[in-house]
């Protein structure tokens, strides 16, 4: 398997979109065939808690997050869990371990300017890391569309692309794709429902996209996205 990279997320909110490239964490982790689709196994552990917006799951391997979601229910969020990483062990958080991840997550849902960093496990190819890159660099406060968030890594006619990108990160929120509307200012789908996605942004003091955009993505990962 190989050497996995522990990624720790700085606080990126005020980092202008132009200095994007300059400043921008890396994202690598395990690669999709060491546990995400086959392969060698690992363990997740994960823990739940109700937030204002839902029951909400985390898991993490022992390099970092690996999965955030909301969902009416444990039952629910967990076998998502096990859908997304069917080679992985996976092990209910206890003993508190996980008590500072969560934190830092249910900061970022709850708006805050300043949330404790996060360390990421989450393979990516070099165009998701660009995505990502950018996503992280959308101030606090603040919207950007696919079509911006494509020019800003230099791949002007890749918003769909963008799009999709925004529709599987398995970290929403602390990875904020919810940051990410159409450009003619109204609303596009988001995983948990557009209701969320509108409170994130209310919460962080951004303008608020028109309509109510459409139904929320797939974004479970198939095997030909494992490739």
């Amino acid at each position: 398997m190989p050497a996995a990279t522990m990624v720790c997320m700085p606080l990126l909110e005020t980092v202008p979109m132009e200095q994007t490239r300059a400043n921008v964490p890396q994202h690598r982790g395990l690669t999709p065939t060491a546990y995400h689709r086959g392969g060698e196994s690992t363990t997740i552990r994960w823990v739940s808690i109700d937030t204002p917006l839902g029951r909400l799951v985390i898991g993490a391997t022992d390099v970092g997050l690996c999965w955030v979601s909301l969902a009416a229910s444990d039952e629910t969020l967990v076998a998502e869990l096990r859908d997304e990483f069917p080679r992985a062990t996976l092990v209910a958080d206890t003993d508190g371990t996980m008590a500072p991840m969560l934190r830092a997550v249910t900061a970022r849902l709850a708006g805050e300017r300043h949330s404790p960093d996060v360390a990421i496990d989450m393979p990516v190819t070099a165009f998701q890391q660009q995505v990502l890159d950018a996503l992280i660099a959308i101030p606090y406060g603040e919207t950007r569309s696919y079509s911006q968030i494509a020019a800003a890594i230099g791949k002007p006619g890749a918003a769909r692309a963008v799009a999709n990108v925004c529709a599987t990160n398995r970290v929403a929120v602390v990875i904020p794709c919810h940051r990410v509307i159409h450009a003619d200012g109204t609303m596009s789908g988001y995983r948990w429902g557009n209701a969320i996605k509108k409170a994130l942004l209310q919460a962080e003091g951004a303008a608020l996209p028109r309509g109510d955009g459409a139904a929320p993505a797939a974004v479970r990962r198939r095997s030909s996205q494992a490739a």
